[in-house]
């Protein structure tokens, strides 16, 4: 029985149950105070790191395949992390030369009252290139972000729009613990 159909015979809950597994032996192998040999260490880091990155590439490629249009492929990458559509403008840019395969931008007031907007480009090379603008700064980019950074992006812009300012999330935090 080769591996694939080893692989093949497993249900869902037991094909997660082994890469958790997996991912788990990694961090142990990978762990300063558990590695027995340096090598060991730093391969069973890059292993793991390998195996994590692949299953993110498997879900965002799934997400993106489920669109024909950038602009909805990122909503929906915005919907996963509850991204609040309310005080937002939003503008769908269609698929060409500036553009590269679409994407969207995103306006709102920041939390001291400045318009700000948030630009993704999906490009061709399947990652994404984000420009931010406000009234008191110019733009900046980042290039060639993937979908689960793309994610985390989308997390913190979330919270960035609450209107809440870094020193009362400071206050709040520390009232948390």
């Amino acid at each position: 029985m080769t591996i694939q159909d080893k692989l093949d015979s497993l249900t869902e809950y037991q094909l997660k149950t082994v890469i958790m597994w997996t991912l788990n032996d990694l961090k142990f192998w990978g762990a300063p105070e558990t590695a027995a040999v340096k090598d060991i260490q730093v391969f069973a880091r890059m292993l793991n790191e390998a195996v994590e990155y692949q299953i993110t590439k498997a879900i965002n490629s799934t997400i993106m395949r489920m669109y024909t249009d950038s602009a909805d492929a990122i909503k929906a990458y915005a919907e996963e992390v509850n991204f609040d559509y309310n005080n937002v403008d939003v503008t769908e840019h269609p698929e060409g030369d500036e553009n590269q395969r679409g994407g969207i931008t995103f306006a709102f007031k920041n939390y001291v009252g400045d318009n700000m907007s948030v630009k993704i480009i999906h490009t061709w090379l399947d990652a994404f290139d984000v420009t931010f603008e406000s009234d008191t700064k110019s733009a900046d980019t980042i290039e060639t972000i993937y979908a689960g950074d793309l994610m985390e992006l989308l997390r913190g812009l979330r919270i960035a729009m609450t209107g809440v300012t870094q020193s009362e999330w400071r206050r709040l935090l520390l009232e948390e613990e």
